[in-house]
């Protein structure tokens, strides 16, 4: 059981009221836009998929202080905690703390971890105040979204530093997690930047004999977000830090070279240090933690060739991992798609390429692979 309060003013809210939704008809609860089938803004009723849509009033009055939490809003999926910190989420059964055929993307960045590529829900946290929407697809999208796609995707979209002006305070307290958040932003001509700090803090589970699990746990972050630029060509430089020795820094960006063609970029660094506080423990592989790469880049373009033809480029580079050592690896892949048929508007891909490199840079050793494949 949660209890949740909100106080704050907000100068621009872009997620409709419940009551403005009763107003709408069958028809207009359809145009719902969405972009995480096809990459392109559409409606929900003409999307080619199965698509379920969590909207940032059902996770209010849901009372999620999670995003593993406002997941269990979708019926296309299998949510699991599995302690009192950690969740085990994906689609189509076969569920386990370490499941890794769910693709998870933020505003389209994926989110997967190098070391097993799934998911670490508990080091996952945004202010859910922040969400817009989260888009869930059921059924595999390898053919457009590439690694990861093969059970669903998982879309979480969040509201722009411009959308956010003001101040927000909201505080929970259950007998699972207590969660303070502040946030204030301020809006300019061309865009808006926002700041927030949250701190959580998680009671321990018990076992099935009633004695204590030792899981507890408590987290506090801080972090910002600018945003600025027209939404064909927007640019995001995002920072965060937590209690202790990690922090980061994140950018990314779009560009409309022309109206035709259309270039995404971003880029991720990270420093982080763990250590055990005093009468602490780890349930679970103390190797792992803190085992992230420093650095990783991505780079997609999308060119539509003709009114027919799309042709998308994508590149992934990812630093190694130190312990367990995963080497630092480079993807590249490619996707050509036209119309389903010739009496037909609808685009399918015709042909999708992959290529795969890692590279092992160890001392006194030197190792390189590669694979490719097309279908």
């Amino acid at each position: 059981m949660t209890a949740t309060g909100v106080a704050g003013a907000n100068a621009a809210q872009a997620a409709p009221t419940v009551a403005s939704l009763s107003r709408l008809s069958i028809e207009e609860l359809a145009d719902i836009e969405i972009s995480s089938v096809s990459k392109r803004p559409e409606r929900l009723a003409e999307a080619a998929a199965s698509v379920f849509v969590i909207t940032a009033d059902e996770i209010r009055r849901f009372g999620a202080t999670t995003l593993a939490e406002a997941l269990r809003l979708a019926p296309n999926l299998q949510v699991a905690r599995v302690n009192a910190h950690s969740h085990a989420i994906t689609a189509r059964g076969f569920n386990s703390s370490s499941a890794n055929k769910l693709l998870v993307m933020i505003d389209g960045r994926s989110v997967y971890t190098p070391l097993h590529a799934g998911v670490f829900w508990d080091a996952l946290d945004v202010v859910l105040a922040d969400v817009d929407r989260i888009e869930v697809i059921s059924g595999p999208g390898g053919a457009l979204w590439g690694a990861n796609a093969v059970n669903g995707i998982i879309n979480i979209l969040t509201r722009s530093a411009a959308d956010t002006a003001g101040t927000l305070a909201a505080a929970a307290a259950g007998t699972s997690e207590d969660v303070l958040t502040l946030r204030h932003g301020l809006r300019f001509s061309n865009g808006g930047v926002r700041g927030h700090a949250k701190h959580v803090r998680g009671e321990g589970t018990e076992r099935a004999d009633g004695t204590a699990a030792a899981d507890d746990w408590e987290r506090t972050q801080a972090g910002f977000r600018a945003d600025w630029g027209r939404s064909e060509s927007a640019w995001t430089l995002q920072g965060d830090v937590y209690e202790g020795h990690t922090y980061g820094l994140e950018a990314w960006g779009r560009v409309q070279v022309h109206d035709r063609w259309r270039v995404g970029a971003g880029a991720v660094l990270l420093r982080q240090r763990f250590a055990f506080a005093p009468g602490s423990a780890d349930p679970g592989l103390s190797t792992s933690g803190g085992n992230d790469p420093e650095l990783q880049f991505s780079l997609r373009s999308s060119h539509e060739l003709s009114n027919d033809w799309t042709l998308d480029l994508g590149l992934r580079a990812v630093d190694a991992l130190p312990n367990p050592s995963v080497p630092s690896h480079v993807a590249v892949d490619a996707r050509l798609a036209g119309p389903c048929n010739a009496a037909s508007s609808c685009r399918s891909p015709v042909l999708t390429c992959s290529t795969n490199s890692t590279r092992s840079s160890a001392p006194h050793r030197a190792a390189a692979k590669s694979a490719a494949a097309c279908r």
